[in-house]
C-alpha cells in the first residue's frame, strides 16, 4: 500500500540541492502560467537564469510573487515526490552576486540567458507517497 507523507524542510532542501530542473509559476496578464526552468539551490534562495526578454521577465516574473516545484512520478510503481517553494522572486544585479554564481544554474535552453532572478522563500513543503 502506497502512504502519502509530509516531506520536512530538511528533506525538502535535500531534493531540491540533488535536481536542477524545476517549474515556476506565475501570474501573467493572459493568466497563470508554468515555465520548466534550471535552477541552482543557492543559501535560502533558489536562483535561475532567464532571457531578460521572454515572458518570465516581461511578464510577472521580476519582484512579484511566485511559485516553484520539482517533484518525480514512478509510473510504474504509481510513487513519487513533490517540493512546492512559495517566495518572491528578485532580480540579481550585484556584481558581487553575480560573480559568486559564475554562471550558475547553466540553462539548457539555447539563447541569451542574462538575467539571474533569487526566490527567496517563505514556504517550502513537500510530500512523497511510497511504499
Amino acid at each position: 500500500m502506497l502512504i502519502p507523507r509530509e516531506l520536512t524542510e530538511a528533506e525538502c532542501l535535500q531534493v531540491l540541492a540533488r535536481h536542477t530542473v524545476g517549474r515556476i509559476a506565475l501570474c501573467t496578464p493572459q493568466g497563470p502560467r508554468v515555465f520548466p526552468v534550471n535552477y541552482v539551490v543557492d543559501d535560502d534562495s533558489l536562483v535561475i537564469r532567464t532571457s531578460p526578454y521572454g515572458t518570465i521577465a516581461r511578464e510577472g516574473g521580476r519582484n512579484a510573487e511566485v511559485a516553484f516545484e520539482v517533484d518525480h512520478v514512478d509510473d510504474e510503481t504509481r510513487s513519487g515526490w513533490s517540493v512546492l517553494v512559495v517566495g518572491r522572486a528578485e532580480v540579481v544585479d550585484d556584481p558581487h552576486e553575480l560573480l559568486s554564481l559564475a554562471g550558475n544554474p547553466q540553462p539548457w535552453a539555447g539563447g541569451s540567458r542574462g538575467l539571474y532572478l533569487r526566490l527567496r522563500w517563505r514556504l517550502i513543503s513537500g510530500r512523497s507517497l511510497e511504499r
